[in-house]
């Protein structure tokens, strides 16, 4: 068993890839660069002489890179249980936000209408007009419902739930739009159940654990 030897008070620490190194490479650096001891990167000292530097310094990097393969294996074997988890979160944060929407619409009520978006969000309606900040997308929902969409239902369906990273998420959904008084500028004429179908893709972003919409995208589906 290769035992460190005690070494004078001038020896340099010496940082070496002892496992991965060339033959010889550590005598030649510890030599001609740093006198007659160092300390490799294992964290052992080992004196310079041919006998053992190379064979102490192995032994002790291969322990230490088993234990680092057997901390990544362990960390690995988490993460489809995290994945999971994570996708579960997203697919919750998705439906809840698709069904608040739906409730806050036929219901008419603004203030529960907005709270589905961050103050700072964006909306791009089906006519392609550009809707910035929460107030300003609840009042536009509030003048819609006391106009052309008085008395509308909404139904929605989440046809698809991505994640971006732990704080977004993207939510694609498709609506019906029932009992329309009058189309809305840009609109294409409902089918011939009367009904306005529109593509919804929402950016979800969870700000201390609140999901809410951060931007918006309405697209009108034309029929055949």
């Amino acid at each position: 068993m290769f035992e460190p030897e005690a070494h004078s008070s001038h020896k340099l620490p010496v940082l070496l890839y002892c496992t991965f190194a060339p033959p010889g490479h550590y005598e030649h650096v510890d030599v001609e660069r740093f006198g007659e001891a160092g300390t490799c990167m294992c964290g052992i000292t080992c004196a310079n002489s041919a006998a053992h530097p190379k064979r102490g310094c192995r032994i002790f990097a291969m322990k230490n890179l088993l234990l680092i393969l057997l901390a990544i294996t362990a960390t690995s074997s988490g993460l489809p249980a995290q994945n999971a988890g994570s996708d579960l979160e997203a697919k919750a944060a998705g439906e809840a936000t698709v069904r608040s929407f739906v409730d806050s619409w036929n219901r008419a009520d603004g203030t529960a209408y907005g709270e589905n978006y961050w103050p700072d969000a964006e909306l791009v309606n089906p006519s392609g007009e550009i809707v910035d900040g929460r107030a300003a997308i609840a009042k536009e929902h509030v003048d819609l419902w006391a106009g052309i969409f008085k008395g509308s239902r909404i139904a929605a369906k989440v046809r698809r739930v991505r994640r971006l990273d732990p704080n977004h998420i993207i939510v694609d959904f498709d609506t019906e739009l029932s009992a329309v008084r009058e189309l809305p500028a840009g609109s294409l004429k409902p089918q011939a159940d009367g009904v306005l179908r529109t593509h919804l893709k929402h950016v979800l972003e969870k700000r201390n654990g609140q999901w809410k919409v951060l931007s918006a995208q309405n697209t009108f589906i034309a029929h055949k």
